[in-house]
């Protein structure tokens, strides 16, 4: 192969390479977005719900938390300490104002 077909073959084939390595690393993004999606921060929620109780929307407040004490009663099994924290949270929030 003469040096300037060489060249341009080389050429080709780094593109192709980086637009692989490219291509690989916008999947792999995509991919952890919808992971991110399909399980929510457990943390994020409770913050959200104790945000809504701080505004003075209790009934918000108190449905986010419930939801998440419900998922809580549910499968727990399997939450991360993190969770097990916001799911703690979750439950003071439901029975904020209950003596019991």
């Amino acid at each position: 192969m003469s040096g300037a077909i060489r060249r341009v073959v080389d050429r080709i084939m780094n593109r192709a390479i980086l637009g692989a390595a490219f291509f690989g690393l916008a999947m792999s993004g995509a991919v952890t977005a919808v992971r991110a999606q399909s399980a929510p921060d457990r943390t994020a929620r409770v913050e959200r719900a104790e945000l809504a109780l701080s505004r003075g929307d209790r009934t918000l407040a108190q449905r986010e938390a419930a939801t998440l004490v419900a998922e809580y009663e549910r499968r727990s099994g399997t939450w991360t300490a993190r969770d097990h924290v916001a799911a703690g949270r979750a439950y003071l929030l439901v029975s904020a104002g209950d003596a019991n």
